[in-house]
């Protein structure tokens, strides 16, 4: 398949228009033309020196992640820094990279829809004020504790409860939850006002812990890794539908904490 119709399939899911202001979703690198032939599709959360390491070893001729390479302008690439050191072994390797990041997030079924599906929960819709559209709510099949609700949230994603963090009432009992998957704290107290018994995010700072536990709002913070770590498996399933392409899927773990 050529590239340029890859990308129109993925943007026909995921539209570049729906990204927030700040975000830079869309080529980080076009190394190829939009007629290149692509055979292999390497799909991760972001690029990381090991996942471009691996995308090379195993031929890939592009690249697709969550997190965008390039954040900010770049004024001058150095091979001294991160990001340099990676765009010079992309260029090198002849791969194109391309993210979809919060226009991910936001569209019908991205990120947070597939989050919510991944827990089991009913009845997923948006949540109620959010003028991005881009957090999700729902009901679970019954009710839960905050414990058990967590153990739920470690089994499907596969990393340890110990990196969560909780803010709120212990013996919570847990039946309808919101949620946005990475950053995305500034949207719990509209998890009160639709109801909601739990919200569930990615990244939770002191200030606003302190915020939820004056204003009683129950906040699961799973660590942005966590909530966000169902991209490539989402993402490689949506590419493996066009067909034609043999899809790679990233199964490094490249949750930046360790336990103690």
């Amino acid at each position: 398949m050529i590239l340029k119709d890859i990308v129109s399939k993925i943007e026909e899911i995921s539209p570049l228009s729906l990204q927030e202001e700040w975000d830079n979703s869309g080529f980080q690198l076009k190394l190829n033309s939009d007629d290149s032939d692509i055979h292999n599709v390497y799909v991760c959360l972001e690029a990381t020196s090991e996942n471009i390491e691996d995308a090379i070893a195993k031929k890939a001729d592009f690249i697709v992640t969550h997190h965008p390479l390039i954040f900010t302008e770049l004024r001058n690439v150095s091979v001294g820094d991160t990001v340099g050191k990676m765009i010079k072994r992309l260029v090198e390797s002849g791969i194109s990279l391309y993210s979809t990041h919060t226009c991910f997030d936001i569209c019908d079924k991205g990120n947070n829809y597939q989050f919510g599906k991944l827990l089991g929960i009913k009845d997923i819709c948006k949540i109620e004020g959010d003028s991005l559209s881009i957090g999700r709510m729902g009901l679970l099949d019954k009710p839960v504790t905050i414990s058990e609700f967590a153990d739920l949230c470690e089994r499907v994603t596969g990393v340890s409860k110990s990196f969560y963090h909780y803010t709120g009432d212990r013996n919570a009992v847990i039946n309808k939850v919101s949620w946005v998957t990475g950053s995305g704290s500034e949207f719990m107290n509209l998890s009160k006002n639709n109801g909601c018994d739990l919200f569930v995010t990615g990244a939770l700072k002191y200030h606003t812990a302190r915020e939820a536990v004056e204003n009683g709002i129950n906040v699961l913070d799973i660590g942005h890794y966590a909530s966000e770590k169902l991209f490539t498996d989402c993402m490689a399933d949506i590419i493996s539908s066009f067909g034609e392409l043999n899809v790679l899927r990233s199964d490094i773990d490249i949750n930046p904490f360790t336990e103690l």
